[in-house]
């Protein structure tokens, strides 16, 4: 009898995932508010499911690896079948076996088993997302019209449930996936990084940050110094292995909030518990070794976050290699000689999977830059690349020669050429369009310098990319460049338009 009563005295066992909640009881029975403790979100009645993909997708301030853990939770859900399912019906059905083919599968059915259903929920959340279609036309009764003429026995979710729960659980496999692929890939940052340099220096600037989100007096201190030496953009940063610019992030939060860290320890340093902490603190070598990486690491970021964007190009990508091998040249050989080798040697590997002509011919034709900076002979590869692309594209020889005329105009800014770029204002391809000239030929060149980015297979010198700017006083020869003679003669079209002979026009 006593054991029945313990049994009955039971109930379900909490979720795991309020372990990481503030709850606060509600007045109906095993009902709770929620508020995360790491970046205090709240909800008036929180439920696992929206825990779980908060920490899973949403949350900026959660470590990675209870993020990486409610991620393979939360992926690993079976779609659109767990608690609240995409209809009524879903939860009293019994799993069928899907395997045998039956006669009603022959004609149009009624109804769907529930992971046709999860299926078809996956398509249309996807389409939704994609397209930018408001989560509400899921209700419209014409839609709901559209989806039932295609799939007679498909009921579809409710907006609510489509823009939640199935969205959360969405995002959080595609996350999922993402994840994956970024730990088994390779790339630049993770190539400098790799060195045990970067990768100290990267551990040390997380304990600090760990350090002081942990500890609320340590966070308070730090933030009032921050305060009241008006240093501005935000907290600590903590590095995260999925997100490549948050090496930069990390850094760079240290070495800005070097002098609040060095306040907080010299008026309370009984509250820095952490002797690892207060050892990097008083280390003026250790923030020179941050500022150091942060130099290295920003052309990184900046290129990144520059990918990510609808209007990048390549002269701004070159922009930022170039300045990212500036950063390189400038650490200081003596102290740093392995890190500073380790990332010439990064860097150069990297470089040799680029065509640095297609680059210097978009870093010319980019009206705000114009090729500022280059030395003079750089001239060359940027007319001849541009003439070898017109003749792929099967210029004849009068249009290439008008091409090179029409380039020269633009590098010494004539008319129609000499318009000023705005950048808030105008993009590159606007500035072009805005350009009339008898012929087109440089906007054609752009489009086809822009549509033959992917065909590059030269091997270089990467290590002359340090040569490039004419603040360096090393010598550079040009490469040789292979001439297509086949129709005309590149080079003796290019030879005409020399920035010298000013007789040619």
């Amino acid at each position: 009898m006593s054991n029945e009563k313990k049994r009955n005295l039971g109930g379900r066992p909490q979720s795991e995932v309020w372990k990481h909640f503030e709850k606060t009881p509600l007045k109906s029975a095993g009902h709770f508010s929620a508020k995360c403790t790491y970046c205090t979100k709240y909800w008036p009645r929180g439920t696992p499911n929206e825990l779980e993909a908060h920490l899973a997708n949403d949350c900026k301030d959660v470590s990675e690896y209870i993020r990486s853990f409610y991620l393979g939770v939360v992926s690993a859900r079976n779609f659109g079948n767990e608690n609240a399912s995409l209809s009524n019906s879903n939860k009293k059905r019994k799993t069928q076996n899907l395997d045998q083919r039956e006669i009603t599968e022959w004609c149009e059915p009624t109804t769907l088993p529930s992971s046709k259903i999860a299926s078809i929920t996956r398509a249309l959340l996807r389409a939704f997302v994609c397209c930018g279609i408001p989560f509400s036309v899921i209700q419209n009764p014409f839609f709901i019209e559209f989806l039932n003429e295609i799939r007679p026995g498909y009921e579809p979710p409710t907006d609510e449930l489509l823009s939640g729960r199935l969205l959360s659980e969405e995002t959080s496999r595609i996350n999922k996936k993402v994840d994956v692929i970024i730990k088994n890939s390779s790339n630049l940052t993770l190539d400098i990084m790799g060195h045990d340099f970067a990768k100290q220096t990267i551990k040390s600037c997380n304990q600090i940050a760990s350090f002081f989100k942990k500890s609320h007096t340590g966070g308070r201190l730090l933030a009032d110094a921050a305060s009241t030496l008006k240093i501005k953009g935000g907290s600590l940063k903590s590095y995260c292995e999925t997100r490549w610019t948050s090496m930069y992030e990390t850094t760079n939060s240290v070495s800005r909030l070097q002098a609040a860290l060095e306040t907080v320890l010299l008026n309370n340093p009984n509250d820095i518990t952490s002797k690892a902490v207060k050892k990097y603190i008083r280390s003026l070598e250790f923030f020179g070794n941050v500022n150091k990486l942060t130099e290295v690491l920003k052309p990184i970021k900046t290129a990144i976050t520059l990918l990510e964007s609808a209007n990048t190009n390549l002269s701004d990508c070159f922009i930022q290699l170039i300045l990212l091998a500036n950063a390189i040249k400038k650490l200081p050989s003596q102290k740093m000689m392995e890190f500073h080798q380790h990332c010439i040697k990064a860097f150069n590997k990297r470089w040799a999977n680029f065509d640095p002509k297609l680059y210097i011919l978009a870093y010319f034709l980019h009206p705000g830059y114009r090729a500022t900076g280059l030395k003079i002979e750089y001239w060359k590869i940027i007319t001849t690349t541009a003439a070898q692309i017109w003749q792929n594209n099967g210029g004849d020889k009068r249009s290439c020669d008008r091409l090179l005329a029409q380039m020269r105009n633009y590098e010494l800014r004539r008319e129609p050429y000499d318009q000023e770029f705005d950048r808030q204002l105008e993009t590159p391809m606007s500035w072009w369009l805005s350009i009339k000239d008898k012929y087109d030929h440089l906007l054609r060149e752009l489009d086809d310098e822009n549509s033959d980015t992917s065909a590059s297979d030269s091997e270089i010198d990467s290590s002359s990319v340090d040569d490039n700017y004419s603040e360096d006083d090393s010598d550079n020869e040009n490469d040789n460049l292979e001439v297509e003679t086949d129709g005309y003669n590149i080079e003796e079209l290019t030879n005409k338009y020399l920035l010298d002979n000013e007789d040619t026009l």
